[in-house]
């Protein structure tokens, strides 16, 4: 991205269901394809699943595996 252009997105919505998470992973995955280092983040994300690695929520997971740029879980989906 040139210096005009920003560094960051931000994608909201006013409820759940809506498709903020199938957005983001599209946006995240053409960012990627075109050679962009992206990191995600999912601050507040509703409903988890026990896993042997402790609660997991299917979007942050869904916005991580779509990144190239890996961080700890709890960064993603603190």
């Amino acid at each position: 991205m040139s210096s005009s252009n920003p560094n960051a997105l931000f994608i909201t919505g006013t409820d759940t269901g809506v498709g903020k998470t199938l957005v983001s992973v599209s946006l995240v995955k053409a960012l990627v394809k075109h050679g962009l280092r992206v990191s995600v983040m999912k601050p507040i994300a509703s409903g988890s699943e026990h896993t042997p690695a402790g609660l997991r929520n299917a979007d942050a997971l869904a916005l991580a595996e779509a990144s190239n740029v890996t961080v700890p879980y709890a960064t993603t989906n603190p």
